[in-house]
């Protein structure tokens, strides 16, 4: 039995000659998108954000460690943190700035629902059977 994931099913939607060539000659792009590197760097800075507020902590004091953990991915991305005009026209809206100010406005939003939770785990990846 096979098992496709999202990024799979995507692909094939999107078009089935995308979806043979990463994933069945596993053909790739020589750099990551832009997209990937912040949505991967967003999702770090989430196990952040959804430990300490399930654990009480005051959404003032989960920002810098959440910020923290997206510069950290964002780096090893090899992206600038602090970036330049000219690399700013290239994230487009996807800054650190930008996650800054989506970061407050999440915990603003679901720190009543987050603290509520019985937090079980973090992020973890899954796959369905189709």
């Amino acid at each position: 039995m096979k098992y496709y994931d999202n990024t799979r099913v995507g692909a094939y939607k999107t078009c089935p000659r995308l979806y043979y060539l990463r994933h069945i000659r596993h053909i790739v792009p020589d750099r990551t998108a832009m997209a990937l590197c912040f949505g991967l760097a967003w999702h770090e800075s989430m196990d952040v954000v959804w430990a300490m507020l399930s654990a009480g902590a005051h959404p003032e004091a989960v920002l810098k460690p959440a910020l923290a953990k997206f510069k950290t991915s964002w780096e090893e991305s090899g992206l600038n943190f602090t970036p330049t005009l000219d690399q700013q026209e290239r994230y487009g809206i996807r800054t650190p700035g930008i996650a800054a100010e989506m970061l407050v406005n999440y915990m603003q939003q679901r720190i009543d629902f987050i603290q509520e939770c019985e937090l079980i785990s973090i992020e973890q990846p899954f796959a369905v059977r189709l």
